[in-house]
C-alpha cells in the first residue's frame, strides 16, 4: 500500500504542475508571442527610367517626354500662351501669387534626367532665388508619410567665416510624402519641410551636434502632398 501510494503522489503533483502550466499559458494572452511585423523597405522610381519631366523656372524649361506632354500640361496647370511659351501662377508659402514662363523642350526618357540632374538634385542647398521646381514620375504613386527626424550631423569641409560653424545637421520638421514605385504619374514640388542647424563644435557623434547653434537655413525636399 505504501508503494502504491509513494507512486501516486509523483504523478499527482506532476499533473498538478502541468495543469497550472496551461491554465496560465490558456488565461494570460499577454504573455503569447506576437511575431513581428517586417517592415518593408519603400521602393522609390528609379531617377533615370521613370522621370517623365522636370520643370525649374531658374532655368525657365519643361523637360518632358513627349508620351506624357498632354497629361503633364494638365497635371501641373499649365497655361498656352500666343508665342508659344507656357505660363505658371503659383502661390508661394506667404500667399503671394508669382507667374513663371517655361519653354517646352521635349525629349525621350532617360535624356530627361540627364538634362534635369545637374540642377534637381541639389534639393539640400538652399535655393538662392525664388521660383518653383518640379518633377513628374511615371509608373509612381504619393506614398506613406515621412516622419519628422534629424540627419547625420555632418563635419563642414570648412570653417564659415561669418558664423564660424563647423558642423551641420538637416532636421525634417515638417512631415510629407513622397512618390513611390506605382502605376500612375505622379508630380513632385519642392518645398521647405525642414531647416538645417549650424553648430560652432565638431559633432559629438553621427546623431548628436554638439556646442552652440549659430545659424539656420530652409531645408528643402521634393513632396506630393503639396
Amino acid at each position: 500500500m505504501q508503494t502504491q501510494i509513494a507512486k501516486f503522489i509523483p504523478l499527482f503533483f506532476l499533473s498538478l504542475v502541468l495543469i497550472s502550466g496551461l491554465f496560465l499559458t490558456s488565461c494570460d494572452p499577454k504573455d503569447e508571442l506576437i511575431p513581428t511585423p517586417i517592415e518593408e523597405e519603400v521602393k522609390y522610381p528609379d531617377p533615370i527610367e521613370d522621370l517623365a519631366a522636370y520643370l525649374s523656372s531658374t532655368l525657365g524649361v519643361l523637360f518632358v517626354d513627349p508620351i506624357y506632354l498632354e497629361e503633364v500640361i494638365e497635371l501641373l496647370g499649365l497655361a498656352p500662351r500666343t508665342d508659344g511659351l507656357y505660363e505658371y501662377h503659383d502661390v508661394n508659402e506667404e500667399g503671394e501669387v508669382r507667374i513663371f514662363e517655361f519653354e517646352l523642350v521635349p525629349m525621350p526618357i532617360p535624356e530627361v534626367y540627364f538634362a534635369a540632374a545637374p540642377e534637381m538634385e541639389l534639393e539640400t542647398p538652399p535655393r538662392e532665388v525664388d521660383g518653383v521646381w518640379y518633377r513628374v514620375w511615371r509608373n509612381a504613386e504619393c506614398g506613406e508619410k515621412i516622419k519628422k527626424k534629424s540627419g547625420l550631423c555632418e563635419e563642414l569641409a570648412q570653417v564659415d567665416p561669418q558664423t564660424g560653424a563647423v558642423a551641420r545637421q538637416h532636421k525634417i520638421e515638417t512631415e510629407h510624402k513622397r512618390c513611390e514605385q506605382g502605376k500612375v504619374l505622379c508630380p513632385e514640388k519642392l518645398l521647405t519641410v525642414g531647416n538645417t542647424y549650424f553648430y560652432d563644435k565638431l559633432c559629438k557623434d553621427d546623431d548628436s551636434p554638439d556646442g552652440n547653434e549659430v545659424g539656420k537655413e530652409e531645408f528643402k525636399m521634393y513632396r506630393c502632398d503639396y
